[in-house]
């Protein structure tokens, strides 16, 4: 899970997360507008919050054992005082940069909020379950669930399913919520991949704010 960092919102700035989910690629170095933000960027891994002018902005990410090539970009509106996460994902030679507007206000009391991304290329849309109950339906490649979920503090499993065939892709357990606390999962590369492993053999990465 990603978590997003809260911050007191200046109107003429934005933030900009960094992960970087390519898991062919090793780490990255990320540029804003082609300044160079972060350096190294290992896999699976989410970089912090960085401050950035708001506006048109171009995010590029390269290889960090290829400078000067890069591997995937994305131009888009960076809203002043809003969060962003923008992650670079995909089989080496095809990679892209996708971008996500983070909601960092504080969930209900008593309450964490979690937002779930399919940041691989080779899944198909899934729907997402907390215990036995659907929380999100048909999340499809490089996209995120359309809300955050709110659920009461305490500790869940997670499980992931073919929105058409109903099969379980993958099971994630032992997810400790704690009241407050706004995280993002993210669900990375084919089966057998290095980090934190579901049955079924997808990463999963948690950044929490």
């Amino acid at each position: 899970m990603a978590q997003d960092s809260r911050w007191s919102p200046n109107n003429l700035l934005a933030r900009v997360k960094a992960v970087n989910a390519a898991f062919q690629t090793g780490p990255v170095n990320q540029f804003f507008n082609g300044v160079a933000e972060i350096y190294n960027l290992l896999f699976p891994a989410a970089a912090v919050y960085l401050i950035v002018p708001s506006g048109t902005g171009t995010a590029t990410f390269e290889a960090s054992a290829a400078p000067g090539a890069n591997i995937a970009s994305l131009t888009g509106t960076f809203v002043p005082a809003t969060d962003n996460s923008v992650f670079v994902a995909g089989f080496a030679g095809s990679t892209s940069a996708v971008a996500l507007s983070d909601n960092n206000l504080p969930p209900a009391n008593g309450f964490a909020a979690v937002r779930f991304v399919n940041a691989s290329p080779n899944l198909p849309p899934f729907d997402v379950y907390a215990g036995d109950t659907k929380q999100v339906s048909a999340i499809a490649a490089y996209t995120a669930s359309p809300y955050y979920v709110q659920l009461f503090a305490s500790t869940y499993t997670f499980t992931f399913k073919d929105s058409a065939s109903g099969a379980t892709i993958l099971t994630l357990e032992g997810n400790s919520l704690v009241a407050g606390q706004t995280s993002t999962v993210y669900v990375l590369g084919p089966p057998g991949r290095s980090g934190r492993l579901g049955h079924g053999g997808h990463t999963v990465m948690s950044v929490f704010v």
